[in-house]
């Protein structure tokens, strides 16, 4: 934004215009929801329990911010308060949006505000789901123990299981025993570049 436009336009302008277009898409979402019936029902949920939820669901996104910046950590220090404002972006765009566009959201803004490249960002949020999908699979594993599922359920989470192991595995290799990894990836490149000139030599005529 220009120092012309900036003077024309006050910094609270722009919040102002995105909280009057939030409330706006509020009473459009209710105006046709019937609070006689519902409101008695809602007073009757115990404020303990709607407190409850409300600070397990922020402790959820300050965890999840959390574990985002111990993934980036090793590229630099990112503050904890922008990256908690990109989560609940990305979290709004998938609740607005078809596709669930939130997570490329909330990587592009983390990239811009941290200064960290846009690949390594969305690298990091790959390793987020993979760590989901981990936990989530092996809960449905374990549960698959103690609750009566169709055989199909119980047969895939089982075979979802065994392979994020193997996946879980191969990415705790490239972590833990980074050096070798790298060695290995590089000797492997160095056979395939001479498997290639090996291959293409003869019907070069160097022979």
């Amino acid at each position: 934004m220009s120092a012309a436009t900036a003077q024309r336009f006050p910094r609270w302008v722009i919040p102002a215009l995105g909280y009057a277009v939030s409330i706006a898409c509020l009473i459009h979402v209710y105006q046709h929801f019937d609070w006689a019936e519902q409101w008695p029902r809602i007073m009757a949920v115990p404020t303990s329990w709607i407190l409850a939820a409300v600070l397990t669901d922020i402790a959820v996104y300050c965890v999840q911010g959390w574990r985002w910046n111990l993934l980036l950590s090793p590229v630099g220090s990112l503050p904890k308060l922008r990256t908690m404002q990109a989560i609940y972006v990305g979290l709004f765009a998938n609740e607005l949006l078809p596709l669930r566009p939130g997570e490329v959201i909330r990587s592009f803004l983390q990239a811009r505000w941290s200064g960290v490249p846009f690949s390594v960002v969305v690298s990091s949020v790959v390793i987020e789901r993979l760590f989901d999908g981990i936990w989530l699979i092996a809960s449905f594993f374990v549960a698959s123990f103690f609750v009566q599922l169709p055989e199909l359920l119980v047969v895939g989470s089982r075979i979802l299981a065994v392979l994020l192991v193997g996946i879980g595995c191969l990415l705790a290799l490239a972590i833990f025993a980074k050096d070798k990894a790298e060695r290995w990836i590089q000797r492997t490149m160095a056979l395939s570049r001479l498997r290639r000139r090996v291959t293409w030599a003869p019907s070069s005529g160097w022979w």
